[in-house]
């Protein structure tokens, strides 16, 4: 099996996943921080975004760590399965030539990607449900 961060960060840089999944910083993090504006300015990584997401859903290791890997996983499982949708505009065309050498990947920037989440649609799960469950009985 392979490591699921790369693809996680890929999608946090295009949507807001710690919005998504409505996640908080894990408390080894904010433990040692007072000042509310040092709060706001902290980072979310993929490796962060995915033990905040086992820490919400009680996913520990035998040592009592949070399981990333498997947070991570069940990630990547939301956004296969389309709860955690990742959609982008067609970018503009208008100045296709065959030669590679006029692309600039500095044009390429996240403003014209849109997002919906599961949260868009209904509340995402809570800590106490097991499953997202898709059924509309």
């Amino acid at each position: 099996a392979r490591e699921p961060y790369s693809a996680i960060q890929y999608i946090a840089e295009s949507v807001p996943l710690e919005k998504i999944l409505n996640l908080k910083f894990p408390e080894y993090i904010t433990e040692d921080i007072v000042d509310e504006e040092e709060l706001d300015n902290l980072q979310w990584s993929a490796f962060l975004i995915c033990e905040a997401y086992a820490e919400k859903r009680s996913y520990f290791t035998k040592k009592g760590r949070p399981d990333a890997y498997r947070a991570g996983l069940e990630i990547l499982k939301f956004a296969l399965d389309g709860v955690i949708l990742l959609v982008f505009e067609p970018g503009d065309n208008s100045n296709d030539s065959d030669s590679d050498d006029h692309h600039d990947d500095s044009t390429n920037n996240n403003n014209n990607n849109k997002y919906f989440g599961y949260s868009d649609f209904q509340q995402f799960p809570s800590d106490d449900e097991d499953e997202i469950d898709d059924d509309d009985d």
